[in-house]
């Protein structure tokens, strides 16, 4: 197995074979070619479902990736966990908070960079 870069279509796309290649993404070289040509266009730009990320944002998930690999988790922007909170919801609602585990609770999720 070969280390990791963190340069993925840099370093080792170029270096793969073509029966690789095939084998991963399901298409030739040659094929994955022209389609790049064909979405080119489609550049990062608001949409009516959501607004493109702000440059500068785009630099601080730079920053949290290099900080992230730093401390041994390379390829990573943000660390993701989640637990059950007990809660007493109304009898209308109990089906809706009645969790795998037996019990009634709502599921907090944070998400963290580096920091």
């Amino acid at each position: 197995m070969q280390e990791r870069q963190g340069k993925f279509f840099e370093l080792d796309i170029p270096r793969c074979t073509d029966s690789f290649f095939k084998e991963s993404f399901r298409m030739s070289r040659e094929c994955f070619r022209i389609l790049c040509q064909r979405v080119c266009s489609l550049e990062k730009r608001d949409t009516t479902f959501m607004k493109c990320i702000p440059l500068e944002k785009r630099n601080k998930i730079d920053e949290n990736v290099k900080e992230f690999e730093a401390m041994g988790f390379p390829q990573c922007f943000g660390a993701l966990d989640g637990c059950h909170i007990e809660v007493k919801p109304p009898k209308n609602e109990a089906y809706d908070h009645y969790n795998y585990k037996g019990w009634y609770s709502m599921v907090l999720l944070a998400l963290v960079d580096y920091r």
